[in-house]
């Protein structure tokens, strides 16, 4: 029962985590600030959902059996830790995003919109197999997610590197704070 659990909250997380990278990337796209600060309210519910959750936790672990509560704790720690990090990661991407948006600097260049969009459809994709994986409980198929995500992250480290490369070429500030913009958006995509 207490697996179940953590692997619905485990799977809700993966959902809400897909929700928010994508309503973060229309709005850092589209130079929209709504989108970033409807994602800013969600990412601050979640975690103090999450803060609520892990104080219940320790109010149901005093109730169970010393030897019980070690193993569920590890079940608890590991699932509610895997959800903090996707909302920090989301967080660390969305603060400067929104910072610059709503400042009105300087839009994402076309050219690098266009660059980046085949690489997030395969993140959305990953997120959407870890999501549907862990909300059917089935991992017959998780060697080739991770497979996957380890090509993924190959694959942004050479559009980080590309990123840099361009930065040193930079000579105007408007165009470096998107370029920096852009590479924590490669960065963060990369740890997500």
């Amino acid at each position: 029962l207490l697996k179940k659990y953590v692997r619905r909250t485990q799977s809700e997380s993966a959902g809400f985590a897909l929700s928010a990278y994508q309503q973060l990337l229309d709005g850092f796209e589209q130079h929209r600030p709504s989108p970033l600060r409807r994602t800013m309210r969600q990412l601050r519910s979640a975690k103090e959902r999450l803060r609520k959750l892990r104080r219940q936790q320790l109010v149901a672990l005093r109730r169970v059996p010393a030897e019980i509560a070690v193993e569920r704790n590890t079940w608890f720690h590991v699932g509610v830790n895997a959800s903090q990090q996707y909302i920090y990661c989301l967080q660390r991407m969305l603060e400067p995003i929104k910072e610059h948006v709503d400042n009105n600097f300087t839009p994402l260049a076309q050219e690098l919109k266009d660059e980046y969009q085949p690489i997030k459809m395969r993140i959305v994709e990953l997120m959407r197999d870890t999501e549907n994986q862990i909300s059917s409980g089935r991992f017959d198929a998780y060697r080739d997610t991770l497979a996957a995500a380890d090509n993924v992250k190959d694959e942004l480290s050479v559009y980080r590197h590309r990123q840099i490369t361009r930065i040193q070429g930079i000579t105007d500030n408007a165009s470096l704070q998107v370029a920096l913009l852009y590479l924590n958006l490669l960065q963060e995509s990369q740890q997500l």
